[in-house]
């Protein structure tokens, strides 16, 4: 069925705007931290206030990590300040002491060409031009640990010292090297040291890893039926910025799309349930609990909502799913909004650990670059996000999941051994 103009219409105040800035006025919200529990009360409360019932959240430990100092020091450099260099959450402490090697943008056949055992690896945050699909910092971390590396020095190509952070850590525990985020400014500065020869460094990284409490906040609208649809986001971000384009707008898209449906909800013929997942960053800790607990059979589909907001135009990743696609181009259709369909593989949001199980799962994001842009660095703030952008993005969103959640299922479950082929034939590296 057509979303109601006049839901439609109640949606151009995006209302959930208020969301978003409450959670980015928190300050950090890092997994684990005081932030992040005053988010998820935050959620809690707008998800009731849209309509949502039981509404509730749903504590877990994980192994967390904290941010301590970090350094780099060459014979004649040290750098130490917040503007030129981070520590990368999930990475151990350690001081090594290694020549510094630039491998360019650290795809895996620069790693196999680079003698780097026993090194510190510096590598770029862009992807070649001529490269199939976008490489994400894991994927480069994984590599440089399997060549040998001894450190690993992520450094960004978005200009402004803006170093970046991301999670380098295992499921059980801290990941195998240090390391660090790089500004593009110093990186610059330390690939022009490497072209002149090799260059002896010092990378030190003081950081604390130990159990931590983190939480998924949950409720739902429609009838309580066999099936249902998750709609859902991330509350943490990383402890450098407001988290504001990731995820604070997404966790609004998931509270305005439940006030959306809530006005309509006697059409609903699927329970939906919203939901925002902790410690997404550091691994995404709740959505795989949250899978390890749930009755996957039930989920006729995941809705996730994440990187949005640097643009009104949605792209919705389909991981392949036959039928996906359809209640997106026709909810985009009726508001007469454009919609881009990536059909590729995404592993690296909330929706992976339902889709890796054989679970029809989109994530849905704005289209935008390849890049994060602001995301994952000091820019991530309230003033980057435009209200106009996020209702333009709700719209087409809530019509698909009206339409998910009416009628027969667009998608169906899939063996998980196909998903496991289908990433591998796309060069995605799959954590166990």
């Amino acid at each position: 069925m057509d979303l109601p103009d006049r839901v439609i219409g109640e949606a151009y105040r995006f209302e959930a705007m208020e969301t978003v800035e409450a959670l980015t006025d928190i300050g950090s919200r890092m997994a684990g931290s005081e932030g992040e529990q005053t988010a998820m009360a935050t959620i809690a409360d707008a998800l009731r206030e849209a309509g949502a019932r039981d509404v509730g959240v749903d504590q877990f430990e994980f192994p967390g990590w904290e941010r301590g100092d970090c350094e780099l020091s060459l014979p004649d450099d040290r750098y130490e300040h917040p503007h030129q260099l981070l520590a990368l959450p999930g990475g151990p402490s350690g001081a090594v002491t290694a020549p510094l090697v630039d491998v360019g943008y650290g795809t895996r056949a620069e790693f196999e060409a680079a003698a780097v055992t026993g090194k510190l690896a510096l590598v770029s945050s862009d992807t070649p031009e001529d490269h199939d699909r976008w490489l994400h910092r894991r994927e480069k971390y994984d590599f440089a640990v399997e060549a040998g590396a001894a450190g690993f020095l992520f450094r960004n190509h978005v200009p402004g010292n803006l170093p970046p952070t991301g999670d380098v850590g295992q499921r059980d525990g801290p990941g195998s090297v240090p390391g660090v985020g790089v500004s593009r400014e110093l990186g610059e500065r330390l690939a022009r040291h490497c072209a002149r020869g090799e260059q002896e460094a010092t990378l030190r990284v003081d950081c604390h890893n130990e159990r931590m409490t983190s939480g998924n906040v949950s409720g739902r609208l429609g009838p309580d039926t066999d099936e249902l649809v998750l709609v859902t986001a991330h509350h943490d971000a990383h402890d450098i910025a407001e988290g504001a384009r990731d995820n604070g707008a997404g966790c609004a898209l998931v509270v305005e799309l439940a006030r959306m449906l809530a006005a309509i909800e006697d059409d609903l013929e699927t329970g939906v349930r919203f939901v925002t997942f902790g410690a997404e960053e550091v691994g995404l800790r709740g959505s795989r609990l949250f899978v390890e607990r749930a009755a996957l059979d039930r989920v006729r589909a995941v809705v996730n909502c994440d990187a949005l907001g640097d643009s009104r135009d949605l792209a919705v990743h389909t991981n392949g799913f036959e039928g996906l696609p359809e209640p997106f181009e026709a909810g985009a259709e009726d508001v007469g909004v454009p919609v881009r369909i990536r059909e590729g593989v995404a592993p690296h949001s909330d929706h992976w650990p339902f889709v890796r199980q054989g679970v029809p799962g989109v994530m849905a994001a704005s289209d935008g670059g390849d890049d994060r842009g602001w995301g994952h660095t000091h820019g991530d703030t309230f003033d980057k996000l435009d209200r106009r952008d996020l209702r333009e993005l709700v719209v087409p969103l809530a019509a698909a999941v009206l339409r998910i959640a009416t009628g027969d299922p667009p998608a169906t479950h899939v063996d998980p051994a196909v998903i496991e082929r289908r990433a591998e034939r796309e060069g995605h590296v799959l954590e166990d």
